[in-house]
C-alpha cells in the first residue's frame, strides 16, 4: 500500500474532533471528558490487536457523532447553565448583603478607634463620613474596570460548575457580619453621648444604604447588559 494511503490515527482524530467538536452544543467540559473516553476505548482496542484503523473505526461506532448526541448535549447543558446563573444570582445577593453588613461594621469600628484614639466625637463622626465616600468611588471604578475590561470577571460566567463550598462560606461569614453588625449598635450608642451627632451617625448609614443599593443596582444591570451581549451569558 503506498504511504500516502496508510492511515493515521492522529489525523484522524484531529478531524474528528474538529467535526464534532466545533458547535456551540459542546462545552469545554463535554469536550475534554468525550475525547478521553474516546481515546481510552481506542487503546483499549489497540491491546486487543485491532489496528489504530479498525480500533477507531469500533470506537466511532461506539460513542457516536455529534449528529447523535448533539441535540441532547445542548439541552442538558443550557439547563444547566440556567441553573449556575440561578446560582450565581443568589450568590450575589449573599454577597451584596454581607459587604453591605461589613461596610457597616469597618464604619463603626472605625468611629469606635477613633474615639478612643482622642475623644472628639463630632470630629470623628466628619471623618468617618469620608469612608463613605471612599466606598462610592470604589464600588464606580469596579463597575467601571468590569465594563471595559471583561477578562478578570469572565471565569464567572463560563459553563463551570460553582462550588456550594464557597455558597456555604459565603453565608457563614454573612450571618457572622450581620451579628457583628448588630453587636456594634449599642456599642455606637454608648460612645456618642450627643442625641444629634447620634442621629447624624445613624442617618448618614441610612443614606449609604440607599445610595450602595443604587449603584450597585445600575452597575449590575449594566454589566449584566453588557456581558450578555458579549455571549459571556
Amino acid at each position: 500500500m503506498d504511504a500516502s494511503n496508510e492511515f493515521d490515527l492522529s489525523t484522524a482524530f484531529e478531524q474528528w474532533e474538529k467535526s464534532n467538536f466545533s458547535k456551540k452544543e459542546v462545552t469545554p467540559a463535554d469536550k475534554e471528558e468525550l475525547k478521553s473516553h474516546i481515546l481510552d476505548s481506542i487503546d483499549e482496542l489497540l491491546e486487543k490487536k485491532l489496528s489504530e484503523e479498525e480500533a477507531f473505526a469500533v470506537a466511532r461506532m461506539r460513542f457516536g457523532d455529534r449528529k447523535d448526541w448533539g441535540e441532547e448535549m445542548q439541552t442538558l447543558n443550557e439547563d444547566n447553565f440556567q441553573l449556575k446563573k440561578i446560582v450565581l444570582l443568589f450568590s450575589g445577593a449573599i454577597l451584596f448583603m454581607f459587604f453591605y453588613n461589613l461596610i457597616l461594621c469597618s464604619n463603626r469600628l472605625l468611629l469606635l478607634w477613633l474615639d478612643y484614639y482622642n475623644g472628639d466625637v463630632e470630629s470623628n463622626i466628619k471623618n468617618v463620613m469620608v469612608f463613605f465616600n471612599l466606598i462610592y468611588a470604589l464600588l464606580i471604578s469596579i463597575i467601571v474596570a468590569l465594563y471595559f475590561l471583561h477578562k478578570p470577571a469572565k471565569w464567572l460566567f463560563e459553563r463551570k460548575p460553582l462550588s456550594p463550598r464557597w455558597i456555604i462560606i459565603i453565608i457563614i461569614a454573612l450571618i457572622v457580619v450581620v451579628g457583628e453588625e448588630r453587636f456594634l449598635v449599642p456599642e455606637i450608642r454608648n460612645s456618642i453621648d450627643n442625641v444629634l451627632l447620634e442621629d447624624t451617625f445613624f442617618l448618614a448609614e441610612r443614606y449609604f444604604k440607599y445610595i450602595y443599593s443604587f449603584i450597585v443596582g445600575i452597575g449590575f444591570v449594566t454589566i449584566y447588559i453588557r456581558y450578555n451581549k458579549k455571549h459571556y451569558m
